[in-house]
């Protein structure tokens, strides 16, 4: 369980980064806590890529250590494409 402590992190922070963007959507709009959330969310996802690509050059054992550098890029392109995908099925409608 050493030779895992930096990858072990890597994917704590990377789920705490997500929670945290995803709690800063559902805040009210005129509140200063949606931008403490978001960039706050933001500065532990990028602690968590750190800490990744330290595991990756100390060399630790197991697959954890790629989590955070494939989790991340494949929730932005979901978040991305998903919007799409539903506008080709059900149309794109005027409120």
């Amino acid at each position: 369980m050493r030779n895992k402590k930096y990858s072990i992190w890597s994917c704590v922070l990377t789920i705490l980064g997500f929670l945290l963007i995803a709690m800063s959507y559902n805040t009210l709009p005129d509140s200063h806590v949606i931008s403490i959330l978001f960039f706050g969310g933001i500065s532990i996802l990028v602690l968590s890529i750190i800490l990744s690509v330290i595991a990756i050059k100390r060399g630790e054992n197991g697959k954890l250590r790629y989590f955070t550098l494939w989790f991340i890029p494949l929730v932005v392109v979901m978040v991305t494409i998903v919007p799409i995908i539903l506008m080709a099925m059900f149309g794109f409608n005027e409120p």
